[in-house]
């Protein structure tokens, strides 16, 4: 009887010679589907690719197409039509939702790159009364929701970094939507702080592989800021490999934006660079700025943030 070092069900010397797939390892591709039911369609009934993640190259891991091929709409691994579809009607592709950790089959705000969400209440991208009212309400004790935006804790209507919803905030509201000069405030973003890869140097990947990108927004009060759109873009002149960017709330020129996370959790935004042929990637990241006269009302410099590059090698594995 021939070894099966993993126990996968496919003897050693068949991954080696035939699958090239790993004797030591019962899903070579870390996909979620073990390598004999790629090559062999187990109970899902698909047979895929045991050395690729994403076997139908549509940004979806297999393993997760998989598990969803009873939904409705349904998911394909096979299908490279299924990561670009948007099955929520959102604006934010399948593919990127995934990777974005919202739920392709249920509507979720998306905002804009910038200040979109920066002061907002009930999501329409603009300071007002609206926006004036429901932190009154929230101020009041009342329950408030809010779903509509990104973070959905309401950190957004935070303004004075008090960490309270207060007369603070409100007073700031006010005199944001009376576009009237702030030569400071607290919540202003006036930095992006390199996240993820935390290191500077060069990071080293294989054709295929991915690798989070992220980034703080960091404010004037030396915290961090929730509800700002951080592009993140692929540097094609100073790039020799290619990639994708996967992942983010939406799309942006070119680029990819992500909506900047809660206050305790560093104000973070990112993304996933998908390594698609050898070479180096660079990746930078920017926040686009918010009005017209500096310091007056919601305004938000410019900012460039930090750049990063990636060496990818070939995957040697890969058949």
């Amino acid at each position: 009887m021939l070894a099966d070092t993993d126990a996968d069900g496919l003897s050693d010397p068949s991954e080696v010679l035939t699958y090239h797939t790993y004797p030591f390892l019962a899903d070579s591709d870390f996909d979620g589907v073990g390598d004999y039911e790629e090559v062999f369609a187990g109970a899902d009934g698909f047979i895929t690719d045991p050395n690729n993640w994403d076997t139908d190259f549509d940004g979806l891991p297999d393993g997760y197409e998989c598990n969803h091929a009873a939904s409705s709409p349904p998911l394909d691994p096979v299908l490279p039509e299924d990561g670009a579809a948007d099955f929520d009607d959102d604006g934010n592709p399948n593919a990127h939702e995934y990777w974005n950790g919202s739920d392709p089959w249920s509507r979720d705000p998306t905002g804009g790159a910038g200040c979109f969400f920066w002061g907002e209440g009930d999501g329409d991208g603009i300071v007002g009364p609206g926006d004036i009212g429901v932190l009154i309400q929230r101020m009041k004790g009342a329950a408030v929701s809010y779903a509509a935006l990104v973070p959905g804790n309401g950190e957004t209507q935070e303004m004075d970094m008090d960490l309270i919803p207060g007369p603070g905030d409100l007073s700031i509201l006010i005199r944001m939507m009376k576009d009237e000069d702030m030569p400071t405030l607290a919540s202003r973003p006036v930095a992006l702080e390199r996240v993820e890869p935390a290191t500077g140097a060069t990071v080293e990947l294989m054709a295929g592989d991915t690798c989070q990108v992220a980034v703080g927004v960091r404010n004037e009060a030396g915290l961090y800021s929730p509800g700002f759109g951080v592009t993140f873009a692929i540097d094609a002149a100073n790039s020799t490999g290619a990639g994708e960017l996967l992942g983010g709330d939406g799309g942006a020129a070119g680029a990819r934006y992500d909506v900047s996370g809660p206050i305790g959790g560093g104000g973070r935004a990112a993304i996933f660079v998908r390594a698609d042929t050898p070479g180096i990637i660079v990746v930078t990241t920017a926040l686009p700025g918010c009005g017209a006269v500096p310091n007056q009302g919601r305004y938000c410099p410019s900012l460039a943030g930090p750049t990063f590059v990636f060496s990818v090698s070939p995957n040697l594995y890969s058949r």
